[in-house]
């Protein structure tokens, strides 16, 4: 009887640990150019601010110039530049400070912050 109670305890210990790790969303970081960062989630962008809720920090608008790089996972995005185009995808670090790299279905896509008009979530 201690046997099978040691079994259920073991197998109820691993379904509580696997079902937190699959449903944990992932969260987004946000690099400012002195190296420190803030963890959260993005919020939008629009010309020349980004709004981040950042962790036990609530929401902070922040100017572009003073972001070294932003990732962005936690949703799919559409992305809007000033020279009108679209684009879907993941934020990751860009090639250089200051840039995302959009990573979507038709491939990799670097965009400066500073060109970026506006950005919306897509749902999940």
């Amino acid at each position: 009887m201690h046997c099978i109670h040691s079994h259920r305890t073991i197998i109820l210990f691993l379904f509580t640990l696997f079902s937190q790790t699959a449903f944990t969303q992932p969260k987004d970081t946000l690099y400012f150019i002195n190296d420190s960062k803030v963890i959260g989630e993005l919020n939008k962008i629009t010309l020349g601010y980004v709004e981040f809720d950042g962790d036990d920090m609530g929401i902070i608008k922040i100017k572009n110039n003073k972001i070294s790089a932003l990732i962005a996972q936690s949703h799919y995005y559409r992305v809007e530049t000033t020279d009108r185009m679209q684009h879907q995808g993941y934020l990751l670090r860009g090639s250089i400070p200051g840039s995302v790299t959009i990573r979507g279905a038709n491939g990799d896509v670097d965009v400066d912050l500073e060109s970026i008009t506006s950005l919306a979530k897509y749902s999940q």
